[in-house]
Formats: structure tokens, C-alpha cells, sequence
């Protein structure tokens, strides 16, 4: 990794009452990650087939087992990749001061270059469940995978944006006690273009994925990967260009940006700091995370991948030839006829994932209001009561599976919506969310040897998917709303530092001689408590109960899974919960369980010994965890599995006492 930054800034006073701020920032920056045990061809010296078309550079593949570590291949991160980042940001603001008024504003220029290189799963990704032996292990000794992956590597790809803004606030001062803010912004932000024109959409009218074209139907580059001359022929019958619907070539129109308005007050109704209340309401802008828009490069012609799903309860398959001879793409081997199997007629009979998105998108933005009263109950103690809530509108969710059929009987692939295509996993911008807080802050400046800083948050988050993490399934999204991964309902932090009243001048010893005043003096102890609420987490269970070829399907809840007497060996009753019956989904919510709350205390004890009139010696003891007190992370989740509902690691470290010295000069 490099990263170099480069930025240039002019200030000029153009009169008493208006100043002029430039800025451009120019930052680029490079990644290598490389392989896990590269260099040795695993998959053929262990006799396993299928990967010879994928497999540029080999190195060890990623196989999961549910419910045990697995082992962490190159696949488990696309390794080896490489990351070319290229950002340019030129910002001009203009202040003008004038009597009751404050005004500002300026205008923004922001750049964005994003390229990748991604091995992808050239060697392959292997997943263990519990379909035919009742463990995973069991399987993967017998060498019956739930499902195989493999993919192309990805050469050069990648995407670019130019996105504007501009605003304009005031900040008027009605009266002496009363300011009010004013402020209103347009921001422009379209979608991201791909670089040479590798992007995508699905046309969910013709079942066909949207590609960027020339006017005559050409692909803007005619070979932006090294495999897009063996694709584009033999996808050509599943793709359609940008020129056949009348689109741009970014695919996306490009609205006409969003107005973004804000309003704020402060008022002190004693005409003084004792009391002052605030308030404030704003809508915000979000931009796109290149994680979404990078996904719709991975579609054919520019990429495939391809995920084959064993069949239950008997295998069709072991991991030794899980594609059973057929390369991860070639003709159709009887043209104009269907496809083995299926009422396809296809140039080629793959049938790959796809990662794509709708070819309309909304624009993310997110309300934000608070309202605070903040009081002085004495010339050093303040007390701060708030409520702080937002609202995030057409939220970001990554790789929401798609083209996911009913539950039921027979072959996946058959009973899929768009049989042509394996799974979408879309980019979708359909997520809503909110968050309401009440939070107290009680703060004692330092005075007579003593500070405190004690805050406590009351919150409840909910959302449709957090981490941009969205349903197993599109038509799933509403029954995924439920309090956020990350929801602490209570969370109090108190931080104080005392000086100990011992040494010349203090309570204790005041009147000591300098070397007794060395030893025992101006010692001083702090401490941080942290108490909060404990993450929520999902039961699921392993496998494919429906029958539809997605993973992280839930259970039935048929009881109370709170469990009698609470521990580490069972947090939650799991018989609470069932496997659902063969074709169906369960019925448990998401987020439905709650791990351990965390409290922990760290102390430091500190002081400083002066060794002439320019050194001083500072001596620390530091106790993390100091109580040792154990907070456990949330228990297997997975339902049917003999470990469910035990907890097998900790959220925090045990204690941890660590001296140190530091040497000022």
C-alpha cells in the first residue's frame, strides 16, 4: 500500500466583510493483497476437477463447514486483488459578515476513480452443511458439498463519478438570545459509469441484462476483459445494449439533483448560558458506495460465475467433480435446440449468477433532527438532555439474492423466475431505517482535583438491513425489518480523573518534605466504566430447507427462548425453535435474540516526576478489564446444529496490566 495526498488551499480577505477560502485536494492511493498459499495447485494434486478454465494463479481454496471455523482460502477475499484508488475534490467558499447576518456559500467538485484487479474464486468455494450425514464435518469427510463456486478472475475493472454540490446559509441573529440557521443545498450526484463501459442493469421486462453500447450496438471497449470475446457471442441472446431501450451509456439517467434543506436554533431565554435550548432539523445527501456499483460489473461479457447446488436428501455430486466434466462456459453443444433438461434454447446452456441492479435506482438520503436542553446547575457542573432521531430513505442494501423461486420440489434452476440466469445478487436501493435516541450528559469540569464526564443513551434502531446487509430474498424485505444489528438499547459511559489528595499543598501531607512529596505526591488516578446493552443476533438454520438455493434461512419458533437458568452453555433455549418443514421458510424474525451486556472498567494510574526544568518522567500503571470480568459474544445460532445456543468466545480481552514510562524533553 501508498497512499499520496496533495493539497493546495488560498485564503483571501477580499474586504472587512468578505473572505474568499479555495481548496483542492488530490489524493490517489494503491492496494496489493496477495494470495493464500499461492503457488501450488491444491485442487489438482487432491483430484478435484472443474477448475481448469478459472484457475490463472493457484493458490488454496475456501471451504466452509457450518458451524465449524472452515478454512479461510484466497476465496474468502477475492485474493489476490489489487485496489487503485484516484480522488480529486476542488471546494470554493465565499463569507460575507454584515451586521445581524452570517452568510456563507460555495460551491463543490468531487472526483472518483475506483479500479480493481479480483481473482474472484478462480479456485473455487466449497460449502459443507448438514444435508447428508446430520454434521458438516460428516460431509466434507464424505465429500458431499452443499454447493460449489467458481468464477473468472477480473483484469482491470472498475467505475468513475463527477459529483456536484452548491449552498447557501445564514446564520441570523434575531436577537441577543435568539440565532436561527438557515441553510439550503443542491447536490448532484449521479450514478457511477464503469470503466470501459463495464456496467450493468436487468431489464426485468425481457429478463435480459442492460449493457452500455454505441449507437450501433458495439460494446465501448471490445475487450475490457480478457474472456469478453468468448462470452459476448455466446450471451449475446441474454444481453441488450443501451441503444436498443433509448438509455445513456451510464445506464441510469441522471435526475436533476436533490435540494437538501436545513434549519437550526439557539436560544437562551434567561438571556444567559445557564440555560440555553437547541434545536435542528436536515436532510442529507448520501453518496454511493462503490461496493454496490462495483457489483454491476459482474455480469457477462465481462464476467461469470457460476454456483452448482447438490440435490437432497441424496448427493448428485462430490466435491471431486462437482461440474461433472462441463467447462465454466461453452456452446450450446446442439444449436438451436434446447438445452439438456430445460425449454431453453440457448447459445449457451450455463446459466450464471448474476450481480447486477434495477436499471432505476432512488437517491439515498437520510433526515436528521435534535432537540437539546442544556443547563448550568452550578459554575462548574452541566447537565445536557437531548432527543436525536434520523430516518434513512431508499437505503443501500449490497447483494440482495434475486431470481429465487417458491419453495418447493424439483430443480432449483428450473423453477426460477428467469430460468436463463442462476441467482441475482442485486444492488438494491429499496432500504428504509430510523433511530431515536434520549440522551443524557452530566459533565463536572475540572475543580478541586476532580472531573466527570457520565453519559447514558436510550435508543432503539430499527431497519430492513444493516451493514448494507439486506434479506435472504428481494420479496423477503419487509419481514426482515426488525432492530438493527448494531441496536444497544442502553449504553452509559462514566470517565472521571481524581488527583489523590496526598502531597505539599493537597489534603494529606501538605506540608511534607520534597523527597516524601516525590514519592507519595501528585499521584492521579482515572477510569473509564463502559456498560451497555448486548448485540442482537438471528437463529438460522443450516442447509436448504426450501429448496430455493439461498442461505441463511430461519427456523420456526414454536416456544419461550429465553432459557430457564441463562449461561455459557445455554444462552437460549433452542428448543424453542424448529427446522420448518421440507419447501417452506420458518417463521422466526430476524434479530429476535440478544447476546450478553458488556461492563468493564479501566483504570490508570498515573504521575509525573520532574527531573530538571525541561524533563519530566511520567510513569503509568494501566488496567484494562480490570474486574477480569468476562462478556460473552453471541452463542452458535444455528438451529439443529449440537452446539446451538453455546457460547464458545468472549466479546472482550481478559485483564490486561501493562506499566509504561514516558520521557518528556
Amino acid at each position: 500500500s501508498r497512499g499520496q495526498n496533495a493539497v493546495f488551499a488560498w485564503t483571501r480577505i477580499i474586504t472587512p466583510k468578505w473572505l474568499n477560502e479555495a481548496r483542492f485536494a488530490y489524493y490517489r492511493d494503491y492496494f496489493l493483497f496477495g494470495a493464500v498459499l499461492p503457488g501450488t495447485n491444491y485442487l489438482q494434486q487432491a483430484g478435484i476437477t472443474g477448475f481448469e478454465q478459472t484457475q490463472l494463479s493457484p493458490s488454496f481454496p475456501l471451504i466452509t463447514l457450518s458451524g465449524y471455523s472452515g478454512f479461510n482460502g484466497s476465496g474468502s477475499n477475492s485474493l489476490p486483488k489489487a485496489n487503485r484508488i484516484r480522488t480529486w475534490q476542488y471546494t470554493e467558499d465565499l463569507s460575507f459578515s454584515s451586521g445581524k447576518n452570517d452568510v456563507k456559500f460555495g460551491v463543490q467538485l468531487y472526483h472518483q476513480t475506483h479500479g480493481f484487479f479480483n481473482g474472484q474464486s478462480q479456485e473455487g468455494q466449497f460449502a459443507f452443511t448438514t444435508n447428508y450425514t446430520g454434521n458438516s464435518f460428516g460431509d466434507f469427510l464424505l465429500g458431499y458439498p452443499n454447493s460449489v463456486f467458481r468464477a473468472y478472475p477480473l483484469a482491470l475493472y472498475g467505475n468513475y463519478a463527477n459529483q456536484w454540490a452548491a449552498y447557501i446559509q445564514d446564520d441570523y441573529r434575531i436577537t441577543h438570545n435568539l440565532t436561527v440557521n438557515l441553510g439550503l443545498r443542491w447536490a448532484h450526484n449521479p450514478f457511477f459509469n464503469g470503466i470501459n463501459g463495464q456496467t450493468s442493469a436487468l431489464d426485468y421486462a425481457t429478463g435480459k441484462v442492460v449493457i452500455p453500447t454505441t449507437s450501433s450496438g458495439a460494446l465501448l471497449d471490445p475487450i475490457p476483459q480478457p474472456e469478453t470475446p468468448l462470452l459476448l457471442p455466446l450471451f449475446k441472446d441474454r444481453l441488450i445494449g443501451t441503444n436498443q431501450l433509448g438509455l445513456p451509456q451510464s445506464i441510469r439517467r441522471t435526475g436533476p439533483g436533490q435540494w437538501l434543506p436545513r434549519v437550526g436554533f439557539a436560544w437562551r431565554p434567561n438571556g444567559n448560558d445557564k440555560l440555553v435550548l437547541r434545536g435542528a432539523y436536515g436532510i442529507f445527501d448520501e453518496y454511493l458506495d462503490t461496493n454496490l456499483t462495483l457489483q454491476w460489473a459482474k455480469v457477462p461479457p465481462f464476467e461469470i460465475t457460476q454456483t452448482v447446488n447438490n440435490t437432497v436428501p441424496a448427493p448428485s455430486f462430490t466435491w471431486a467433480n462437482p461440474f461433472r466434466g462441463q467447462p465454466l462456459v461453452a456452446p450450446n453443444s446442439n444449436p438451436g435446440q434446447p438445452c439438456p433438461g430445460t425449454s431453453l434454447v440457448l447459445l449457451t446452456c450455463v446459466q450464471p449468477n448474476v450481480f447486477s441492479a434495477p436499471g432505476q435506482l432512488d437517491q439515498t438520503y437520510i433526515q436528521q433532527w435534535n432537540f437539546a436542553v442544556q443547563t448550568q446547575l452550578m459554575s462548574n457542573l452541566s447537565l445536557n438532555l437531548a432527543y436525536v432521531g434520523n430516518k434513512t430513505t431508499h437505503e443501500q442494501l449490497i447483494s440482495v439474492p434475486d431470481n429465487v423461486p417458491s419453495p418447493g420440489p424439483g430443480a432449483i434452476q428450473a423453477r426460477r423466475p428467469y430460468p436463463q440466469w442462476g441467482q441475482f445478487s442485486m444492488g438494491e436501493m429499496n432500504g428504509n431505517g430510523n433511530y431515536h435516541a434520549l440522551q443524557v450528559t452530566l459533565e463536572k469540569r475540572f475543580a478541586g482535583g476532580y472531573q466527570l464526564l457520565a453519559s447514558y443513551t436510550l435508543s432503539k434502531c430499527i431497519d430492513e438491513g444493516s451493514n448494507q446487509s439486506g434479506p435472504i430474498t428481494v420479496s423477503f424485505l419487509s419481514a426482515n425489518r426488525a432492530v438493527c444489528d448494531y441496536n444497544l438499547p442502553n449504553n452509559l459511559t462514566i470517565s472521571s480523573v481524581y488527583e489523590l489528595p496526598v502531597g505539599r499543598g493537597r489534603a494529606l501531607l501538605g506540608n511534607t518534605n520534597r523527597l516524601l512529596d516525590a514519592v507519595l505526591g501528585g499521584w492521579e488516578l482515572a477510569g473509564i466504566l463502559t456498560a451497555r446493552s448486548g448485540l442482537p443476533f438471528t437463529p438460522v438454520i443450516s442447509g436448504d430447507q426450501a429448496n430455493t438455493g439461498v442461505g441463511g434461512q430461519r427456523p420456526n419458533l414454536i416456544g419461550d427462548p429465553a432459557a430457564a437458568n441463562q449461561s455459557p452453555n445455554m444462552w437460549f433455549n433452542p428448543n424453542a425453535f424448529a427446522v420448518p418443514a421440507r419447501y417452506t421458510y420458518g417463521d422466526s424474525g430476524r434479530n429476535i435474540l440478544t447476546a450478553e451486556a458488556l461492563i468493564q472498567l479501566d483504570m490508570t494510574l498515573e504521575k509525573r516526576f520532574s527531573l530538571t526544568e525541561q524533563r519530566q518522567l511520567e510513569f503509568r500503571a494501566e488496567a484494562f478489564n480490570l474486574a477480569n470480568r468476562a462478556t460473552f459474544a453471541a452463542p452458535n445460532a444455528t438451529i439443529g446444529s449440537t452446539s446451538a445456543g453455546i457460547v464458545t468466545t468472549t466479546l472482550n480481552a481478559n485483564r490486561i496490566l501493562q506499566l509504561a514510562l514516558k520521557l518528556y524533553f
